[in-house]
């Protein structure tokens, strides 16, 4: 969790030092939506879904969001059906570079606390922990106020599981987005 809160606190930092110093920055909010993998342990967990929300800003070729994820998947080689789910809370900073008139190329790099939970043989197990993450993707000006995107992102993070002790979770999600000027 102190990873999140410090992370929270240096995007705060920077939003508002960009609001500051950048008359011409862009504050967004975003929603997206597409599917999500992870493999906990050696454990695949397929077909999963991924929809999230953020808050962000520009300024110039760099931008930094702040947001929330929520991803799950399933897993059915035991018999009954392990059904997984997580909350990705996480800050990224992103270089846009353009790419023609209205369309960019993106990449980030970020920071993400989660919260999961799996149901499993009639136990819940939940997991918390730290990690980081990359992100790549492409955008789409379709308005002054509207901009579509495209993004692949992979999550790293350990997390402290129930009575299984330290787990490593990796997690990559593939997601359709529209971003909203505000």
């Amino acid at each position: 969790m102190n990873s999140l809160k410090c992370a929270a606190a240096v995007a705060a930092m920077l939003v508002g030092n960009v609001w500051a110093t950048n008359a011409d920055a862009m504050t967004y909010a975003k929603i997206s939506v597409g599917q999500s993998d992870a493999e906990i342990e050696g454990i695949n967990l397929t077909d999963g879904g991924a929809y999230g929300a953020a808050i962000g800003t520009n300024f110039g070729p760099l931008r930094v969001e702040a947001g929330v994820d929520h991803l799950s998947g399933s897993f059915n080689a035991f018999g009954p059906e392990v059904e997984a789910t997580a909350l990705d809370y996480h800050a990224t900073a992103y270089l846009d570079l353009p790419v023609g008139d209205n369309a960019k190329a993106f990449a980030g790099v970020g920071l993400d606390y989660i919260d999961g939970q799996a149901s499993f043989f009639g136990t819940d197990i939940d997991a918390s922990g730290d990690g980081w993450h990359w992100a790549a993707g492409a955008s789409y000006r379709l308005s002054e106020s509207i901009t579509a995107e495209a993004q692949f992102r992979q999550v790293s993070a350990r997390l402290d599981a129930d009575f299984l002790g330290d787990v490593d979770l990796d997690a990559s999600e593939v997601t359709l987005g529209l971003r909203f000027a505000l």
